[in-house]
């Protein structure tokens, strides 16, 4: 049997004696790992740093036996860096049968570790399998990649095989606990859980950007003119929602502003051309009644130039007590303000925050509380996170975890490493830029190449990062429907994104085949028109594929928190593989325009011969595995495949 790892700690500001070295940018990490151990067994923590080997055993640093089975080394770890590591066990009187190491099971362990004055301790507790089973689940190795993203997770490999080994992760993934401990003092301490929720695994997530989705972004709002109702009118939806299947409603701003909802005015306002907290409040509750959980986009790296601490700036200038709010000097702006400012990407009118002032954010962290505890949403989707430092999230995820436990942190990523960002102690998560666009042009330019290099590339660097929020349209981007060059490519490109790893993200809309890209008289407003479902056949053939990949999704184990591994491609078909311990799902994806004959190699997946799969998308034909393959005569064209089978 497998061992299994109990659970790890991650302490902050523990006393531990100073060990940095000249002139390299360390801090002090103690590792304290409890595993049941047998006379001549030693137990090492080997990882991606030089302080721990760099995935070599043998220079890896042995950690002490004490009492209790604990085995502790204090150890230099290079800060702002993401470490990985695993533990080991080495039996040395088993050198002779190839067996004396066990490795830790699962992915890699991830820690960041702050550039600060404090000491960290990293506490784990681990039962390794018996040593009359060998397990060879080693890390990942390392590949090439540009020296920007040095920094990465890789996908668990095998050393016998050449190829990913498929792993089934539990369904209730295992969770980190960190603390921040006081090192005298006698304060007790509080412990956060940095799992990400189950809830939100299991989301299929409905973006709606709100001002648009309204019909109200085209209206100024200078916040004299009267407060309206506008949010009722979702409760008309309600069923819409409840066919589609969707579990999660993320909203775009709608903070009190004064255009497209990211120049805030007010945080704990709901914008007057949609309604107020009381009714947006009435909405939340609705949604929960039915079972559907509400995220809201977070703007603060930036506010509007109506927001009381920047017109205090306007008034008195560098003299008003709000000048360090934001990154104000000398000079004038580009609107003619008697001095200069930082502004979002040269926008003037969006003045970016001083996230380093502790004033504005304990301004932030009372407007997390606010809508988290009083309001009761779920989660947030933070904007431009990748703009703000990394330090500022690891301070604001633990008061929304304490406003509400189960809550969400989603970064908007765009480019740059997500380690950077996401992580233990950091966001929970993040939108999955990087794999975007692939989702559509590889089927507009027959190129199965181009994904199932994205998605390798992805497995790859952030293997640990399960559950990032995959997309193919949102507000920045042209819809579906405009992008696609054949109309019936829709059905594959949903196909791809509610059956990948990660969690699926809908932009309102495009299960209606509604359209909208820049470049025209309404610019970007165009891919945020209000939603109208036009019920032509082909509209309504595209809800309700939609709506059936997603009770799919929503249905299988597999697809939810399965593992996943490519089985091939060629330019006009893809297959890949989503596993746990009970359920195994073998997605194919077929965007030519004729039918075709797919042969699967399935020897090198662990299954067996005489696996019966069914085909949840075809009236559950079955077929069976034979020779460690799966032949599939006939995969329409523009279509596929969900063959689903019980481990």
């Amino acid at each position: 049997m497998m061992g299994t790892p109990l659970y790890t700690k991650y302490y902050e500001g523990v006393t531990v004696p100073p060990l940095h070295q000249p002139g390299c940018r360390a801090a002090a990490v103690r590792f304290n790992v409890r595993t049941p151990t047998n006379f001549g067994e030693e137990v090492k923590v080997v990882g991606s740093a030089e302080q721990l080997g760099n995935w070599d055993i043998n220079r890896a640093p042995m950690l002490k036996w004490t009492e209790d089975h604990w085995w502790r080394a204090e150890l230099n770890l290079p800060t702002d860096q993401v470490v990985e590591y695993k533990v080991i066990l080495l039996d040395h009187a088993r050198k002779r049968t190839g067996d004396s190491v066990i490795w830790q099971e699962g992915s890699n362990q991830m820690l960041h570790v702050p550039s600060s004055q404090d000491s960290h301790v990293v506490e784990i507790e681990w039962e390794p399998p018996s040593t009359s089973t060998p397990n060879h689940d080693e890390p990942s190795t390392k590949p090439e990649l540009p020296e920007q993203t040095k920094v990465s997770t890789r996908q668990k490999r095998s050393p016998k095989r050449s190829k990913p080994v498929a792993s089934a992760p539990k369904q209730s993934p295992p969770k980190t606990s960190v603390r921040k401990k006081t090192d005298t003092g006698g304060q007790s301490s509080t412990e956060i859980e940095t799992g990400i929720p189950s809830w939100f695994r299991e989301s299929v997530v409905y973006h709606i950007q709100t001002l648009g989705f309204f019909g109200v972004e085209d209206e100024p709002n200078d916040g004299t003119g009267p407060v309206g109702n506008k949010l009722q009118e979702l409760a008309q939806w309600y069923p819409h929602l409840e066919e589609l299947g969707v579990n999660t409603v993320y909203f775009g701003p709608l903070f009190e502003s004064s255009t497209h909802g990211y120049d805030t005015a007010d945080y704990f306002k709901i914008d007057r051309r949609l309604g107020d907290v009381a009714l947006f409040k009435q909405v939340v509750d609705d949604l929960h009644a039915r079972g559907i959980r509400v995220i809201v986009d977070g703007v603060f790296n930036h506010t509007g130039r109506r927001f009381f601490a920047f017109e205090d700036l306007l008034k008195k200038g560098t003299n008003s007590q709000y000048a360090d709010w934001y990154r104000v000097r000398p000079g004038k702006s580009p609107l003619g303000d008697p001095f200069a400012y930082d502004a979002w990407e040269g926008h003037a009118a969006l003045p970016r925050l001083n996230l380093k002032n502790n004033d504005v954010r304990e301004h932030i962290f009372s407007v997390a509380r606010f809508w988290l505890g009083k309001v009761g949403i779920d989660g947030w989707r933070l904007d431009v996170a990748h703009e703000i430092e990394p330090e500022f999230w690891a301070a604001f995820r633990p008061v929304c975890k304490k406003a509400r436990a189960d809550s969400i942190t989603l970064g908007e990523i765009i480019h740059g490493d997500y380690h950077k960002w996401v992580g233990p102690g950091l966001l929970d998560t993040c939108t999955n830029y990087q794999l975007s666009k692939a989702i559509w042009s590889s089927l507009n330019d027959a190129n199965y190449f181009e994904l199932a290099h994205c998605v390798q590339r992805e497995l790859d660097m952030y293997g640990s990062l399960d559950a990032l929020l995959n997309f193919v349209g949102n507000h920045d981007v042209p819809r579906l429907a405009s992008k696609l060059k054949t109309p019936e490519h829709f059905f594959v490109a949903m196909l791809f994104l509610l059956t990948m790893r990660g969690v699926p993200c809908l932009y309102y809309g495009d299960e209606a085949g509604m359209k909208g890209e820049p470049g025209g008289p309404r610019g970007d407003t165009a891919m945020r028109m209000p939603l109208a479902f036009d019920h032509t056949p082909e509209n309504d053939r595209k809800f309700q594929q939609t709506a059936q990949l997603v009770r799919l999704r929503r249905s299988s184990p597999a697809l939810m928190y399965g593992s996943m591994q490519l089985l091939g491609n060629s330019n006009t078909h893809m297959t890949f593989l989503r596993r746990t311990d009970s359920q195994v799902a073998i997605v194919v994806l077929n965007c030519a325009a004729s039918a075709a004959s797919i042969t699967i190699d399935l020897s090198r997946c662990g299954l067996w011969d005489g696996l019966v799969l069914k085909d949840a998308l075809n009236g559950d034909a079955a077929c069976t595995l034979k020779n460690g393959r799966l032949e599939l005569p006939q995969v329409a064209a523009a279509s596929g495949s969900v063959l689903l089978g019980s481990l």
